[in-house]
């Protein structure tokens, strides 16, 4: 997986929703046609970028607060991104 990949990707999400980003398994699996382990790296190097950024993150099966509603991160979505506040 290319940093520059992962850089650009992130650049264009945030400009379709700068405070809450959604990253997909069709988005990356269909849509980009990223192999697993292809996935697994863009997820690892997304996630240390954006925490950089001032997101916090979370994966499958988390537990988020976002605009003060609770959510559980659903089995298609593979990492939520929400700026801190």
């Amino acid at each position: 997986m290319k940093e520059d990949y992962v850089d650009k990707y992130i650049k264009e999400k945030i400009v379709g929703g700068k405070d809450f980003l959604k990253f997909s398994f069709y988005e990356l699996r269909v849509k980009e046609n990223l192999s697993v382990d292809d996935t697994d790296d863009f997820l690892e190097m997304a996630k240390w970028k954006l925490e950089d950024l001032g997101y916090d993150i979370y994966f499958s099966g988390a537990k988020y607060t976002y605009r003060d509603n609770r959510y559980t991160v659903g089995d298609n979505e593979l990492m939520i991104a929400i700026k801190c506040e």
